[in-house]
Order: structure tokens, then sequence, then C-alpha cells
């Protein structure tokens, strides 16, 4: 396999690894958020908690961004 092949294989795996994420964070699909990361997951985001270590402290940042999410992040994501 040429590199350019192999490149162009790797961007369209990559393509749909985050369509595949952002179509899970429209629908709310935790387990399709959560699908590609590891386990041992470490996380710094800006709303606190600002660190999340592990799968599980990285799901609850979801719940919590879906409970206080306004509507207009499903409109403006779509």
């Amino acid at each position: 396999m040429s590199v350019n092949n192999s490149r162009v294989i790797d961007e369209s795996a990559i393509r749909d690894l985050v369509e595949n994420w952002a179509k899970a964070v429209r629908s709310k699909n935790l387990n399709g958020i959560l699908a590609n990361h590891s386990p041992e997951i470490l996380m710094f985001d800006v709303p606190p908690p600002i660190q999340s270590k592990g799968i599980e402290a990285y799901k609850k940042t979801w719940v919590c961004f879906f409970r206080l999410m306004i509507p207009w992040f499903l409109i403006s994501a779509t």
C-alpha cells in the first residue's frame, strides 16, 4: 500500500470516528460518546471538574453537560 493510499484510509477512519462521536453527542448517546475512549482517560476541561480521571469520571461530565445544556447547542451543532 502506498503512503498516499494509507493516508487517505487513515484520514477517512479519523473522519468517521469524529463524525460518529458528534452524532452521539447530538443524540445524547453516552455509550456512543464513550465508545472510543480508554478506560484510563485523563481529560482536562474548562468548566469544573477541571480534571476527570477514568471513564466513569468522564461520563459524569457528560451527564452534567446534558442536564445543564441550553437548547441552542443542539440547534447549532446540527
